[in-house]
């Protein structure tokens, strides 16, 4: 995977993992399968990133929800989650929902993909995935 900087807010910058063009087909054919089983999980009132579902429809729902009296929103951000994830605690819960160990051996690899940056490979078991 290549990895870029890309300017924050903050002025800070944040790693993004750039996967080929083969990596994409397969990340696009596991989402095919493993969306539906973890999309059965969800609240109807939870939007983010999820399909068919938009930052317009959640404020859409804030504004009917606030004219009949609720007055309260959380909105949080945890710090760094992705680059943070126990990846053993993570794949355990996976593991719940997915039997297939094909799929969990490729999960298991994204996981511990190395990154190429500056034309140096690093092999790196806590690399950070963004926008893959």
């Amino acid at each position: 995977m290549l990895r870029r900087y890309i300017p924050k807010a903050d002025g800070r910058k944040r790693p993004l993992g750039i996967p080929t063009v083969r990596d994409r087909v397969v990340q696009m054919a596991a989402k095919l399968v493993l969306e539906p089983v973890f999309e059965a999980d969800f609240l109807p009132v939870s939007y983010g990133f999820r399909p068919g579902r938009s930052a317009t429809m959640a404020l859409e729902t804030l504004r009917k929800l606030g004219a009949t009296g609720y007055n309260h929103v959380l909105d949080a951000d945890i710090r760094d989650y992705f680059g943070s994830i126990d990846h053993d605690k993570l794949m355990k819960l996976v593991e719940r929902r997915v039997s297939d160990r094909r799929v969990l051996k490729l999960l298991r690899q994204w996981l511990q993909v190395g990154v190429m940056e500056d034309g140096v490979v690093s092999a790196s078991s806590r690399a950070r995935r963004r926008g893959g």
